[in-house]
């Protein structure tokens, strides 16, 4: 007997036990369930990412203060990221500080009269 085989034939017992009622359900017994997440309009991707602790206790404190999932936060920055990575980069002010201060360093051209 193949697998499908023996599955339909388990199945054909449980539907006969069921009916004889040799087996019940009982509500009160089952505990809460909690419903799948909503339905989102494309299909979504699983991946496993390891992060750092305080990475992640960061991250998850954005995203509460924006009243979102981390999970949800993360794809927007993602996104948001591979959208526009020049634009959209994040600089270090210390950076910042270091190139303002070579192009003040440099001499300028002569003024033209």
């Amino acid at each position: 007997m193949d697998t499908y085989e023996r599955l339909a034939a388990q199945e054909a017992a449980l539907v006969e036990a069921v009916a004889r009622g040799e087996v019940t359900f009982d509500v009160d017994s089952a505990g809460t369930i909690e419903a799948p997440p909503p339905l989102t309009e494309e299909p979504m991707v699983v991946v496993t990412l390891r992060l750092p602790p305080d990475l992640y206790l960061r991250l998850k404190r954005a995203a509460d203060e924006r009243g979102k999932r981390v999970t949800a936060y993360m794809r927007e920055m993602l996104a948001a990221t591979e959208a526009d990575p020049i634009e959209d980069a994040v600089v270090r002010v210390g950076d910042i500080q270091r190139a303002l201060l070579a192009m003040a360093r440099q001499p300028r051209p002569p003024q033209a009269a």
